[in-house]
């Protein structure tokens, strides 16, 4: 991957950083975790809150620091076949959680 010649490499992290930051996959699936852990109990305790909010931070910043620090290793190392074995595995892997999800939600509608 080369790097955009007018937005620099500070650019392209930002504007990443801020895709990131603003993926509504993302965004829904810490509504989910938070109404299922049940956040609305903990709102009133300010040090939980804050703890929740560090933690959101911390997790997120982690990940996100790997993905950056394993691209960056593998950039080289990994040729177009591999990008394609990678790519197959992945959606093997998307077909079979998508089977699974449908097959337990199929199987509690009927009981």
């Amino acid at each position: 991957l080369s790097v955009n010649k007018s937005m620099g490499e500070t650019g392209v992290f930002a504007s990443t950083f801020l895709l990131a930051l603003t993926n509504p996959l993302t965004l829904f699936g810490y509504a989910a975790a938070f109404s299922a852990v049940g956040v609305n109990k903990i709102i009133a305790d300010r040090i939980s809150i804050m703890l929740l909010i560090g933690g959101v931070f911390c997790g997120s910043f982690l990940w996100f620091s790997l993905l950056v620090w394993f691209s960056h290793t593998f950039k080289e190392k990994i040729t177009s076949r591999g990008v394609t074995i990678i790519n197959k595995a992945a959606g093997l892997l998307l077909v079979l959680f998508g089977t699974i999800a449908v097959f337990y939600g199929l199987k509690g509608m009927v009981m």
